[in-house]
């Protein structure tokens, strides 16, 4: 996003080092101006023309998934020196399209006309998750699965249920970051910063505490406490994703080589196998 209005103009004539001498540039220059029907009305994002087409979109208009845009091509002097997009917002439905067959980098738009007041609604988060399994946690997740509305909105929540010595397993999050609250109990919370460092950011959480955990960083929580815990999250995706790092490594279909994880983790090869076959 450059920004909306003049500002956002004169930043794009800056980046290409125009400034304002619009004799430099030439009509026939084409190149794509995406307006973003959003709480900044009016932004623009500007993208060359063969970049549009290699991302899947339509270089003469039409609805972008996933990306809230209508894109359009216009002349390059024009578009930076006082186009006016003609967006038709009513042709993108904002409600997830989720039984739709067509694939697509997200989920394809609902038609408006069909969209009912339940694709904006879920009812659950009062109701505690079941934890009996093996490592004694439950998420119970509201993303786009659950309120089509959410489609392009770049926003979901999850309660998470934490049994007595349960714990929310390393894990991350390709998508989104995540701000937590906890509701009741006390929550050892985690995540560890990225290569060369790898340092360890913990603190025990209580009741109202809120913690975030940063896009795409390994993190976890443990129940602290000897009762249960519950605790509420947002995450900035409306399909946020999740790699849980045991099941990644241990647990990928096919077998992840035997070898390569012996010298990774500098463990026996056995020991890796028996790993390997709780997963």
């Amino acid at each position: 996003m450059l920004g909306d209005g003049v500002a956002g103009l004169n930043w794009v004539r800056s980046w290409l080092g125009f400034g304002s001498d619009c004799s430099r540039l030439e009509e026939e220059e084409c190149f794509s101006v995406a307006v973003y029907q959003s709480a900044m009305e009016g932004a623009v994002w500007v993208s060359e023309k063969r970049r549009l087409q290699q991302e899947g979109g339509s270089v003469t208009g039409g609805c972008v998934s996933g990306s809230g845009a209508v894109y359009q091509c216009v002349g390059l002097k024009s578009g930076l020196f006082g186009y006016v997009a003609q967006v038709n917002i009513t042709g993108c439905g904002r409600a997830a399209q989720v039984e739709s067959t067509v694939l697509v980098n997200g989920l394809a738009c609902r038609n408006p006309s069909i969209v009912q007041a339940n694709d904006f609604f879920f009812s659950g988060l009062h109701m505690a998750g079941n934890t009996s399994n093996a490592v004694g946690f439950k998420v119970t997740p509201v993303s786009v699965a659950k309120i089509p509305g959410l489609n392009t909105l770049g926003v979901s929540m999850v309660r998470i249920d934490y049994a007595p010595m349960g714990i929310n397993p390393p894990h991350t999050h390709p998508r989104a970051t995540e701000i937590l609250t906890v509701l009741e109990g006390s929550l050892e919370v985690g995540f560890v910063t990225s290569n060369p460092n790898n340092r360890l950011i913990s603190k025990v959480l209580q009741k109202g505490d809120v913690c975030v955990f940063p896009i795409n960083l390994i993190h976890f929580q443990r129940n602290a406490g000897n009762g249960n815990v519950v605790s509420i999250a947002a995450l900035s995706s409306q399909n946020l994703g999740v790699n849980t790092i045991a099941n990644v490594v241990f647990g990928a279909k096919p077998d992840i080589s035997t070898d390569v994880l012996a010298k990774a983790f500098q463990l026996d090869k056995n020991i890796v196998a028996n790993i390997q076959s709780k997963f």
